[in-house]
């Protein structure tokens, strides 16, 4: 066993790795394997995240940097800013209305107000730089230069551009496809490091976060934006009317009635920091992304696997990656489409991943309330996590009412409800199979005050927070 200050020597050897230097080495040590050690068991220690493994027989210490939040930025169906949004969450409104020019393909979806989903042109990347905007002043602020990365999640990105080129409606698009949005955000922020997009159908979010984690970790940056957008679009709409998937009310996540999905459009930005960074510069800790975990059916074309084996294997893996037990997660927020085959795919998941305490685990979702928006969503439930965390408050889902015995969850609906929270689960699927899931910590354990579980809060009691003008600025501008 290492003792202190052997164990203080190594965590400095393993910062200056991390930083591309180290003394009395010609190259860095090999990563995530920096120097070799023992320790007890997994832990937080000095900001770093260590783990043991063992190598041709001997005993190694994996180290990595722990992921803090610190900026968050939402445009969303309710409008632009994370406090509007959190807001409305809380009160339990929905941003899911009629809109005519469907044209009858779709009655109702939550789209941005004064957006159009048949406008020409690239609308998800304006969202993203407005969300972005927001997460970054929040932040107090990025450091330009080759330590700043770019994480995007999306299904379609800008190819709103594109198929304007396509359809002959203009001569050239100077963004278009997947990389669109993320290449504006590398610019507009001087992010020189890492620029990489995650697409990979709804899980595109959780996985953009997981990227952002892994950079971290690894030494690889000191700040990442990470994002999630994505914008409707006929193609969007009537490819989900194709498959039926639309319910033509409001939905109802997890409820006997449930029939379909509404759509939703938006963006969601998050600040993700090594702890050092965030501690260095006086930033404040919203919370800690701790685990990342992904897992595939390999099932079938659109449909989850029914018994949810992948979905159950991502959060395993995601609670692992965070050293949490299934026992220590407060809330779950679900992925919950209200389609048929979706929520109880998911509730069998988390029934095998929290075994008898699963009626006893709070679960929401807000898909209810903003609609699905697709490769943004896993940011937009991260946000939401991060939030309850805070305030100890797990929004209701809307819509919610007859309880189906089929499902067995503790659904919070009807009014916000009060609870100690200290570690939080979110968890997306997407077509093809494609889970991905997240673990958040409380960045202050014991914060929220304690009350009798179930217990409802008056939202009107909720402190309001201003909209970042910055958002604003840049939605009205772009």
């Amino acid at each position: 066993m290492a003792g202190p200050r052997t164990q203080n020597g190594l965590n400095a050897l393993l910062r200056r790795s991390l930083a591309g230097s180290s003394p009395r080495t010609s190259s860095p040590l090999p990563s995530p394997y920096r120097q070799y050690a023992s320790v007890a068991s997994p832990g937080v220690r000095d900001g770093l995240l260590h783990d043991s493994a063992s190598r041709d027989g001997i005993q190694t210490v994996r180290c990595s940097r722990r992921a803090a939040i610190t900026g968050l930025g939402a445009v969303s169906g309710f409008g632009v800013g994370a406090a509007t949004l959190w807001d409305a969450l809380v009160e339990g409104r929905r941003a899911v209305r009629a809109f005519p020019s469907l044209a009858g393909v779709a009655e109702i979806a939550a789209v941005v107000p004064g957006g159009d989903p048949f406008a020409p042109g690239d609308r998800a990347t304006p969202m993203a730089l407005a969300a972005a905007s927001e997460a970054v002043a929040d932040a107090g602020g990025v450091r330009a230069g080759d330590r700043l990365a770019v994480t995007l999640g999306t299904t379609l990105g800008g190819m709103g551009a594109w198929r304007e080129v396509v359809r002959g409606r203009a001569a050239t698009a100077r963004r278009w496809g997947w990389n669109g949005p993320a290449e504006a955000l590398a610019e507009a922020h001087g992010a020189a490091g890492a620029v990489s997009v995650c697409s990979v159908a709804c899980a595109s979010g959780n996985a953009a976060l997981g990227a952002a984690l892994d950079l971290v970790r690894e030494g690889r940056a000191e700040q990442v934006i990470a994002v999630g957008a994505d914008a409707l679009s006929d193609f969007v709409i009537a490819g989900f009317a194709s498959l039926k998937a639309l319910d033509p009310t409001p939905c109802r996540p997890f409820d006997r009635t449930r029939r379909g999905l509404n759509l939703g459009e938006g963006a969601c930005a998050l600040v993700v920091e090594s702890e050092e960074h965030a501690r260095a510069r006086g930033a404040r800790i919203r919370a800690w992304l701790d685990g990342y975990g992904a897992a595939g059916d390999a099932n079938h074309m659109t449909g989850p696997d029914r018994e949810g084996r992948g979905a159950a294997a991502a959060m395993r893996r995601a609670l692992e990656d965070a050293h949490l037990a299934p026992e220590a997660v407060d809330f779950v927020s679900a992925h919950g489409t209200a389609t048929c085959f979706n929520d109880a795919m998911e509730a069998k998941a988390l029934r095998a991943v929290f075994g008898p305490r699963t009626p006893e685990v709070p679960v929401d979702s807000i898909k209810s309330a903003i609609g699905h928006t697709l490769g943004a969503a896993g940011v937009f439930e991260a946000l939401v996590c991060v939030r309850a965390l805070e305030t100890g408050l797990v929004p209701p889902t809307p819509g919610f009412s007859e309880p189906d015995p089929e499902i067995g969850l503790d659904v919070v609906a009807g009014a916000a409800r009060r609870l100690v929270l200290r570690a939080a689960l979110s968890t997306s699927s997407g077509f093809g199979g494609i889970n991905a899931a997240i673990v958040l910590r409380a960045a202050r354990a014991g914060r929220a005050t304690s009350l009798t579980a179930g217990g409802a809060v008056d939202a009107r009691a909720v402190r309001r927070a201003p909209c970042d003008a910055a958002s604003r600025l840049a939605w009205r501008s772009l």
